[in-house]
């Protein structure tokens, strides 16, 4: 293996992966494992998630027992393993080398810590080596949802490690350095190594010393501190200097991807066959807040899992009614971060929580049938349950599990069984297919997040209004049944636009002038472009443009003249019905290239939503965010037409459709052998769904291999028709 994303496939026993996790209590033996293992492979699973720990009980003194019975134990029941690497030092090494037993790599900056790093490696690589070619492994996971703190006051060794990022990011030049960190002021460091961490939050000095006077005070407080705690007290921290906080952030970004990177060399060092694997959680998340970057995190492994819980992770989106179009966003965020590699649901909750959570939710086995369907026809080629029965203690005791605390059957163990049953029977055939391509694209601004940062919570305005945007103009496309996938600012510097008809820009305050040079002349060239205010309202550091929209996006869009609250205006008439404004309205004044277009709303007798022909592309720009209130409302029939409507005129919409008397998400996936494409469809109501497939060709035989629900195919087009909350697999032959 040599980590990073690719095309390959990593099946178990040729199959796609499908199991749980399994939580080792400490008395378990052989024989509780056998029950369990057997069990599991009668629902369909053939693989198990574990955590693990070194096993040096003492120096060059290693206790494998229970593990190697498991391992065995899986080896002949036909399950393999993906190991968990927790990081825990051996108590001995812990107390020989004065490091705290408990610290496990969730722990901020830990692996910046070099003499820690260097007590791990022994019984991280005793651990590998030993089960290394056993016919039960099947991936190594370097990191259990790996983020990394940013607000947390870093270490001697972080800060060491940051001093130098610093010298190395200004190629030495403190002048540079200063004149961003301090544009208003002459003033600024006499070195790189005169900035303190209390310099960054002054809050930090209580916790953090290293040399220097009890005395000291830091530079500049008001201006270069990241947060002051007297703008609202403990807790209501505000972000002040951009440039600092851009580079802190830069820094913490990177280095958690350099801690992966660590892990991971350290593994393939001692097994180079296996794949690696991390599993970031917290998808609806400011990725900036802890600090990462998924499509640079998929390039140093194998395999990018997540982690999904419904009892966690859908609040932010107000999921409860529409778990699976909210569902399809969170995979697409790790399929699109992965570009093609191969992507698992290494976590999906399969049990109640009812305090453990953010939120109580107990999961039924038509849920974990939908959930599935969604991850497959996304691309995800694995899921992995969380978990198999509860853990007995701990945080989590006795809550979670698909089973019952003695291994039971629940109510959800039938849902899990059809679609084992589904993946055992034709695995090998889904594990191949891959969706088509698609023709849309959403903007997922980084700047952005970051920016955000400073501002969160300031007039109420969150850190995730652009994840919530994103989610707005993901769910009026899906709703349409037109895929979309996220790009990020890099990719678009690197030509991915090219693949696309149309871009979307739901939320992005910040951008860099090469982004935006790079959407201008995808519109001059013949793309689509629609974007909302605010827009490149300011550069990747914060600060702002002279003119709205700025990073060269004038050549294209109109500029904003002004800024009304959305009171003014709360809804807005236009050719697709009335639009719910969100926080703001922005005037806007087309002129030069955007001089010929037209007005689709206007407000105290000035365009706030207009399009237009710009170059051989075109445009539609509006001057608030619809998609912040479709993200947080269903009442947007309005603005899901707006921007579906869009997509088709672009040419973004797909070569098949589906009618159906209710919803019913459906996902298209090809076979590039040619042999068999499938249609996957999602019945989310409580009714039975009539549903007519129209296809792009007319298949020589069709079936339908989850349910063996009957169906009717007359040229292009099948008929079935769906259960209650269930769906279904169409085997379309060509």
């Amino acid at each position: 293996m040599t980590g990073g994303s690719t095309a390959s496939y990593y099946p178990v026993h040729g199959k796609i992966p499908y199991g749980a996790e399994y939580w080792i209590e400490h008395d378990a033996d052989a024989n509780w494992f056998r029950d369990d293992l057997s069990a599991m492979r009668r629902l369909g699973f053939n693989c198990i998630r574990i955590f693990v720990s070194s096993r040096e009980t003492a120096p060059d003194v290693h206790d494998y027992a229970q593990l190697d019975a498991l391992f065995d134990v899986a080896a002949e029941t036909g399950i393999q393993i993906c190991p968990t690497l927790t990081h825990r030092l051996a108590p001995w090494r812990a107390e020989a080398f004065g490091y705290d037993p408990n610290l496990h790599v969730q722990v901020p900056y830990l692996l910046d810590d070099p003499n820690y790093c260097a007590q791990l490696r022994p019984g991280l690589e005793h651990l590998v080596a030993r089960y290394r070619g056993h016919p039960a492994l099947w991936s190594w996971i370097l990191w259990n949802e790996p983020m990394r703190s940013n607000t947390s006051p870093p270490p001697p060794p972080t800060w060491r490690l940051f001093l130098a990022w610093l010298g190395e990011r200004y190629g030495g030049d403190l002048d540079a350095m200063n004149r961003v960190w301090f544009p208003e002021h002459e003033s600024g460091f006499a070195a790189f190594d005169a900035i303190r961490p209390q310099d960054l939050a002054p809050e930090w000095y209580q916790i953090w010393r290293e040399d220097g006077p009890s005395d000291y005070t830091p530079v500049h407080p008001r201006v270069l501190a990241l947060s002051d705690a007297s703008w609202g007290g403990a807790g209501n921290r505000r972000w002040t200097n951009a440039g600092a906080l851009r580079d802190w952030i830069d820094f913490n970004v990177e280095r958690m991807t350099a801690n992966i990177r660590w892990l991971g060399d350290t593994v393939r060092a001692v097994d180079a066959d296996t794949p690696t694997h991390v599993n970031p959680a917290g998808m609806a998340q400011n990725q900036a807040q802890i600090s990462r970057d998924l499509p640079a995190i998929a390039r140093t492994v194998d395999i990018l899992g997540a982690s999904l819980h419904a009892g966690h992770h859908f609040s932010l989106l107000d999921a409860e009614v529409h778990f699976a179009e909210a569902f399809s966003y969170y995979t697409q965020r790790i399929v699109s971060a992965n570009k093609g590699g191969h992507s698992v649901l290494t976590e999906l909750q399969g049990g109640a929580n009812t305090w453990s959570g953010n939120k109580n939710f107990c999961p039924d086995g038509d849920d974990l049938i939908q959930w599935n369907l969604v991850a497959l026809g996304q691309g995800v080629r694995g899921v992995i349950y969380w978990l198999w029965r509860p853990r007995f203690y701990g945080w989590e005791g006795g809550e979670w599990g698909l089973m019952g605390g003695a291994g039971q059957p629940t109510p959800k163990t039938e849902g899990a069984g059809i679609v084992g049953r589904l993946l055992e029977d034709h695995g090998e055939w889904l594990g191949r297919l891959q969706p088509a391509p698609a023709r849309a694209a959403i903007l997922h601004s980084h700047e952005t997040e970051i920016v955000a940062l400073r501002e969160d919570g300031r007039q109420h305005k969150p850190s995730t209004y652009g994840t919530i945007s994103e989610y707005g103009c993901y769910r009026a496309l899906w709703r349409a049944g037109i895929p979309a996938e996220l790009v990020t600012s890099d990719e678009v510097h690197d030509g991915v636009l090219g693949r696309f008809r149309v871009l979307f820009i739901p939320y992005a305050e910040a951008m860099d002038p090469e982004t935006g040079a790079a959407i201008a002349d995808f519109v001059r060239r013949g793309g689509w472009l629609y974007a909302e205010t605010p827009l490149a309202n300011k550069d990747a550091r914060g600060s702002a443009y002279p003119i709205s929209p700025g990073a060269g996006l004038r050549e294209v869009l109109p500029t904003t003249l002004d800024m009304w609250p959305a009171r003014v205006a709360p809804t807005l008439d236009s050719p697709f019905g009335p639009l719910h404004s969100a926080a703001f309205i922005q005037p806007l004044e087309p002129q030069g290239a955007t001089a010929n277009g037209r007005a689709l709303a206007v407000v105290r007798e000035h365009p706030v939503a207009w399009e237009g022909a710009v170059g051989e592309g075109r445009v539609r720009f509006l001057g608030t965010c619809l998609t912040l209130y479709a993200g947080q409302h269903d009442d947007a029939d309005a603005e899901f037409t707006l921007l579906a409507e869009f997509a088709r005129g672009a040419g973004a919409a797909p070569d098949w459709s589906v009618a159906a008397s209710g919803p019913a998400p459906a996902y298209w996936l090809e076979d590039h052998d040619g042999q068999a494409d499938a249609m996957l469809l999602v019945n989310e109501g409580a009714q039975p769904n009539a549903v007519e497939v129209r296809l792009p060709y007319a298949p020589s035989a069709v079936d339908e291999v989850l349910l063996g629900l009957p169906c009717t195919a007359e040229d292009h087009v099948v008929r079935l028709t769906l259960p209650p909350r269930r769906g279904a697999v169409l085997r379309l032959r060509r």
